[in-house]
């Protein structure tokens, strides 16, 4: 099992990387931000309920059962990955809040906006 783990942990080290480095242009607005963490968040906790499944945890456990030097690393790629979900799941939410306050200034006339404020 150790390879399969270890392939594992390559591809989430790589989507890992690549939601770190992925980010949109300042100049595209906040609706492209907010767009960003939301498809980051799907994309993220994808990955983390696929490892919930039953085989990922069988192979997980098999290599803790057999004592694998893979399991330190297998464990600090799993913390990774939720801590990335929860950041951009954090992220999202405070996004969503800023749209919900500021949803009037992308739309309204100036006469509007002042009289929301």
């Amino acid at each position: 099992f150790e390879p399969l783990v270890e392939r594992w942990i390559v591809v989430i080290e790589g989507i890992l990387e690549e939601a770190r480095t992925a980010y949109p242009e300042p100049d595209n607005g906040p609706e492209a931000v907010r767009s960003f963490w939301k498809r980051r968040f799907h994309k993220l906790k994808a990955v983390e309920q696929q490892l919930r499944e039953s085989h990922f945890q069988a192979a997980v456990a098999m290599l803790i059962a057999a004592q694998s030097r893979v399991v330190r690393r297998w464990r600090a790629v799993d913390a990774s990955i939720t801590n990335a979900v929860n950041e951009s799941k954090d992220v999202v939410r405070f996004l969503e809040l800023g749209t919900k306050l500021f949803a009037e200034s992308y739309s309204g006339t100036p006469e509007s906006i002042t009289s929301a404020l």
